[in-house]
């Protein structure tokens, strides 16, 4: 019985991680064309000009040649040319393109990081208390 039963829980969690990512392709990209224009940007050829620095778009990626880094997103953007934490930079989407689009380039900074990010160390203080917290269970 215990073993059904996790082996639910795992199949509804792969539905709605699946389902999640079937979300996030049907929103729409943010361009990040207009999120550079709106940084102050201008466009030089077939590069950008922002700050003295060269930078690139392709899709949802850019690339800052004069640094040499690069990384995707319109977070990432935001936050690569203003220093912005991630709320101060998803503020700042919504200041300039409206609460819908602030909240797909969030998702969409959130998916990357879910994708992306190593697990955090485990918290053995954190097992502790939880562990004092629990019924103790007998034979």
């Amino acid at each position: 019985m215990q073993v059904e039963r996790q082996e639910l829980q795992v199949a509804l969690q792969a539905q709605r991680e699946q389902e999640g990512r079937a979300l996030l392709a049907n929103l729409r990209q943010i361009d990040l064309e207009a999120v550079i224009t709106a940084l102050g940007g201008q466009r030089d050829g077939d590069r950008w000009c922002l700050g003295g620095e060269s930078i690139s778009i392709a899709g949802d990626t850019f690339c800052n040649h004069v640094r040499q880094q690069s990384d995707s997103g319109a977070i990432a953007l935001v936050q690569h040319f203003t220093g912005y934490t991630d709320r101060q930079a998803i503020a700042w989407m919504r200041d300039q393109f409206g609460a819908c689009v602030a909240v797909v380039a969030a998702a969409r900074h959130a998916r990357q990081i879910a994708e992306t990010e190593p697990s955090p160390p485990r918290c053995a203080s954190l097992e502790q208390r939880l562990h004092a917290r629990s019924p103790a269970r007998g034979p």
